[in-house]
């Protein structure tokens, strides 16, 4: 920093450099063991929010929710859109979902969601449990060690044949499958924000989401909120989204359309303002 002469470090993640010399924002997704998540490496995050509080010139989050859990001090800048994200379907939506194996599929869509924290198992067990025997649940994101100890479950619940985990999934394919999902799933515990939730809004499809958390708050009553425990509940939410297609409403996209990079890049600029 030094070297370059540079006038400040903005580091995207709880991790920066104390000793870079210059001014350094730190960025705090979220403190998920206040939550009862446990996440590898979250001892780490713990020690680097420790040491934020004390050489960080600033302090960034996502979402109120995840600025409370911090404590106060932090600045709150929300994350973006990108801009194929959006309702109308396009000529090879229909190619691509029978690629798949979706076309005309009834299925609820969880990104990234064969992490622990994603809450996997919950999902493939309220599905096993739904009225709506024809739905299928489609799990996104790269495979990691574990995920096939995770669809087993599939196998003991005899709903193989309706769970799928794509590994590699595109953004523009992503966004295919937000489209024509009867909902999206982001039930997690902890969030720092979680983009799929204004992706799907934005996409035309209501998300189920974990009540009280960040993920509500992105969704702002525009979404299915289950309470923490209810597991009738989130039976009942997947049940509602898979018998009936109800699709966000023009209020709720435009909601989601609102979180775009330029007004994040107009708040990282207004708080390096405010430090230098």
């Amino acid at each position: 920093a030094r070297a370059w002469g540079l006038h400040g470090l903005h580091a995207f993640q709880s991790a920066f450099c104390p000793v870079a010399g210059v001014p350094c924002v730190q960025t705090v997704h979220e403190l998920s063991w206040k939550h009862g998540v446990r996440e590898t490496g979250a001892w780490k995050q713990k020690l680097w929010v420790a040491l934020g509080r004390r050489r960080a010139a600033g302090v960034m989050c996502a979402t109120d929710f995840a600025a409370r859990d911090y404590g106060g001090g932090a600045t709150v800048i929300p994350w973006g859109l990108e801009p194929y994200f959006q309702p109308e379907v396009p000529s090879g939506d229909a190619q691509a979902l029978k690629a798949r194996g979706l076309l005309d599929v009834p299925y609820l869509l969880a990104p990234g969601g064969l992490r622990a924290k994603k809450r996997p198992l919950d999902l493939m067990q309220a599905l096993a449990e739904t009225a709506s025997h024809g739905g299928h649940l489609v799990f996104t994101g790269s495979h990691s060690p574990g995920d096939d100890d995770v669809l087993r479950l599939a196998s003991q619940l005899g709903i193989q044949d309706r769970v799928h985990h794509f590994s590699q999934v595109r953004d523009r394919e992503l966004a295919v499958l937000y489209r024509h999902a009867r909902a999206s799933l982001a039930i997690a515990w902890s969030e720092g924000f979680c983009l799929p939730v204004i992706e799907s809004l934005a996409s035309g499809t209501r998300p189920i989401v974990a009540a009280d958390s960040a993920q509500a708050e992105v969704a702002a009553g525009h979404a299915w909120a289950v309470t923490r425990g209810d597991r009738a509940g989130l039976i009942e939410a997947m049940e509602h989204a898979l018998s009936t297609d109800a699709r966000a409403s023009e209020s709720a996209m435009e909601h989601a359309r609102s979180f775009t990079w330029d007004r994040t890049a107009r708040g990282i600029e207004e708080l390096w303002e405010a430090l230098l």
